[in-house]
């Protein structure tokens, strides 16, 4: 446990700005200290954290960004990842311009009847005031620009972040939170189930 410990210490510490400038290495250790807990290429196994491969490189740009400004949302983040906080624009860039062009994770549906889900990404449930997921977040579930890539997230790390913004009018969330207020549960672990790989 001790070596865990140490070893995830040590893989912050060196992608962290203050590394860098204490000459640890090139910035590309700054990718290597991100790749610790998201894993090979942002492709991880933990359920809990997000994979970065294939992720939108604007999106990327500001969750680096906003883990430098607490929030009821990004505090959760920020224990884990202050040290990414205070990384300048060019860092910035080239940490999410490496994890946007790794190849991403396809989704992998749990259930072979994936009507319900697919039924409510592609359309919604207008009569419960559910939006449809792809007017946000593209057709297959890619994203775009500043809107996330869900397409072959961890289940875990979707039903957190979804049920968090639906129950929650976060700044800079309100058309999430708008789109998604009325759904349930059981309509909530369907959509999940269409877009999640694990």
């Amino acid at each position: 446990m001790r070596l865990i410990g140490l070893g995830l210490i040590v893989g912050l510490w060196l992608g962290s700005p203050a590394a860098i400038a204490q000459g640890a290495g090139p910035e590309s250790d700054s990718i290597k200290g991100c790749e610790f807990c998201h894993g090979a290429r942002g492709n991880g196994s933990y359920d809990l954290i997000p994979r970065l491969n294939g992720q939108q490189f604007d999106y990327l740009m500001a969750r680096i960004k906003d883990f430098g400004q607490v929030t009821p949302d990004t505090a959760r983040g920020v224990n884990t990842m202050g040290h990414a906080a205070n990384v300048d624009d060019s860092l910035r860039g080239e940490i999410a311009n490496y994890f946007a062009h790794q190849a991403p994770t396809a989704p992998k549906p749990v259930s072979p009847d994936q009507t319900l889900g697919q039924e409510i990404y592609r359309r919604g449930i207008p009569v419960e005031k559910v939006g449809a997921c792809q007017s946000c977040h593209g057709p297959d579930g890619e994203g775009k620009g500043a809107i996330p890539r869900l397409a072959g997230q961890h289940a875990s790390y979707l039903e957190t972040r979804m049920w968090i913004l639906s129950r929650f009018d976060l700044p800079g969330n309100s058309g999430m939170h708008r789109g998604t207020a009325g759904i349930t549960s059981e309509q909530m672990d369907a959509v999940i189930a269409y877009l999640a790989n694990d």
